[in-house]
């Protein structure tokens, strides 16, 4: 990692990348495997997949993220992100990627009137570490895709959403070993997260795994302004709940859907980014004996 006085990220050229970015646009103009080796001159068959680039932040600069999103649309593909700022503010910048509208002088968010947009983050085979806060903040009406994805550990919450108007759909992603806390920083995040927070809004999750997270593994808290589907997916080994839901009865309840996914208290997730291949202390090829365990509905855990 490099010390920086501002926010602007440093942009750091992996897997054979010889010249470095000079801003983003140039970094992300150009993503196919063809384009990097004409780039570099070297023969097509010596790339076997496509060329990833490498962004780490380490700045002064209270709770200030690698990426915010306020307005309109913003696509992510084969990077990795390491984020880490001083601060505590884990909803309004302390975190990788913040998609967030504005707000106006009395503090409300402001609506975006067409043409303009609602803010919206598309990212897909991201790999995401905030050494001092959360992955992945979609708040205030924000929108967010996330597909093909390793959010892995974090500080605090690997991905959260919370406001009305605010949606996130996650598919084909890891979310795993989130919730760490960060006590090497003064004033730092204390340990206790989950991987995928739900306080109001809308989430859908299909075919990922969430493991091994130091407090719940998914959480969903209103009980009058939540939407959750979680279908196909791992829930393994996180720290206190699996599976976190509003009680039968509500209105959030009534509008949330779980099926066909395995919830154990130990074991292994399946990974399913193809990302987490890549870290051989969170994959081995088989899974061990787990017993599996029903959802739970305390609604009595929340992150601090």
């Amino acid at each position: 990692q490099e010390s920086m006085r501002t926010s602007a990220p440093t942009i750091l050229p992996k897997r054979g990348l010889v010249r470095k970015a000079t801003s983003f646009r140039q970094l992300f103009s150009c993503r196919s495997a063809q384009g990097v080796a004409e780039e570099e001159e070297l023969p097509i068959e010596n790339i076997s997949s496509p060329m990833r680039a490498a962004i780490f932040m380490q700045t002064r600069i209270n709770d200030e993220p690698i990426i915010r999103v306020r307005q309109g649309g913003f696509s992510l593909r084969h990077v990795d992100l390491v984020h880490s700022c001083p601060g505590t503010d884990i909803w309004n910048g302390n975190t990788a990627i913040q998609v967030q509208p504005p707000f106006d002088m009395e503090d409300h968010p402001i609506e975006a009137n067409p043409p303009s947009v609602p803010p919206f983050a598309a990212l897909e085979h991201v790999d995401i570490v905030s050494n001092s806060g959360r992955g992945i903040v979609v708040i205030d009406g924000g929108n967010s895709t996330i597909r093909n994805c390793f959010v892995h550990e974090c500080a605090a919450t690997g991905i959260y959403v919370g406001g009305p108007g605010s949606m996130a759909i996650i598919e084909r992603t890891d979310v795993v070993k989130n919730g760490k806390g960060n006590n090497r920083l003064r004033r730092g995040i204390a340990p206790g997260h989950s991987g995928i927070y739900l306080e109001q809004g809308e989430a859908t999750i299909r075919n990922c795994n969430i493991s091994s997270n130091t407090l719940t593994g998914i959480s969903a808290i209103s009980s009058t302004n939540a939407t959750l589907l979680v279908e196909n997916s791992d829930l393994v080994a996180n720290g206190t709940f699996q599976l976190e839901i509003p009680p039968v009865g509500t209105v959030s309840r009534r509008r949330s859907t779980m099926r066909d996914n395995w919830v154990a208290n130990r074991g292994l997730g399946r990974s399913r980014s193809g990302l987490m291949e890549e870290d051989s202390d969170m994959l081995v090829e088989e899974q061990h004996p787990t017993v599996e365990v029903p959802t739970l509905e305390p609604a009595l855990m929340h992150e601090v």
